[in-house]
């Protein structure tokens, strides 16, 4: 089974590399949101709760209204070695 979801994973990822894609993962507690393109990939933002990270997912949608951003935002940037 896990070859078969393996395999899975990797024909999707396949199929969205050159898309725009929207990634939310699940850290611990924390939720982690990522913006890739054929491009770029942004800078990831970290959050505390599921409502602020859908906030920032709206926002990258460009649905709105989102209400006013009442928390600083955090952000990780990983420089290349």
């Amino acid at each position: 089974m896990d070859k078969e979801i393996e395999e899975i994973k990797r024909e999707k990822f396949a199929n969205i590399k050159n898309s725009e894609c929207i990634v939310i993962e699940r850290t611990g507690p924390d939720w982690v949101i990522h913006r890739w393109n054929d491009e770029s990939v942004d800078p990831i933002s970290v959050y505390s709760s599921a409502r602020l990270a859908a906030g920032r997912i709206l926002q990258l949608l460009h649905i709105g209204p989102v209400g006013p951003q009442d928390h600083p935002e955090t952000i990780e940037i990983e420089l290349p070695q």
